[in-house]
């Protein structure tokens, strides 16, 4: 059970930092932002995919193949869903294709990787 409360801790933990105003993000050098910004998108999801793996891993004896894209998917449209809101509620963030293929990656790396490493 303590693995679904680390879930929900960093799913809220991304939903405060998705939709905190644009003004309260660190600036730094325009293409340095560019990076580290789809790298913590990337990061940010990839732990998300991790601790759902570990949390459905406790609950059940083997993970099947559908459990594991079923967790892509939601940590996909997680981030997706929070793009949009930072697209319609907040007006000085934006919508970015380049986030959402950075949380869909880091959303597929995390599962894999946990799943990797829990199958040795």
């Amino acid at each position: 059970m303590r693995y679904y409360y680390a879930v929900a801790i960093w799913a809220f933990t991304v939903l405060g930092l998705s939709l905190m105003p644009g003004q309260h993000i660190p600036k730094v050098g325009w293409k340095i932002f560019i990076q580290l910004d789809k790298l913590a998108h990337f990061l940010f999801y990839a732990i998300l995919a991790a601790l759902l793996v570990l949390a459905l891993n406790k609950a059940r004896a083997e993970l099947r193949l559908r459990e594991l894209l079923y967790i892509i998917l939601l940590c996909s449209m997680y981030g997706i869903m929070l793009e949009a809101i930072q697209y319609f509620f907040l007006s000085d963030r934006f919508f970015e294709i380049p986030d959402i293929i950075a949380n869909i990656i880091g959303s597929i790396a995390g599962t894999v990787f946990v799943y990797l490493f829990l199958k040795r």
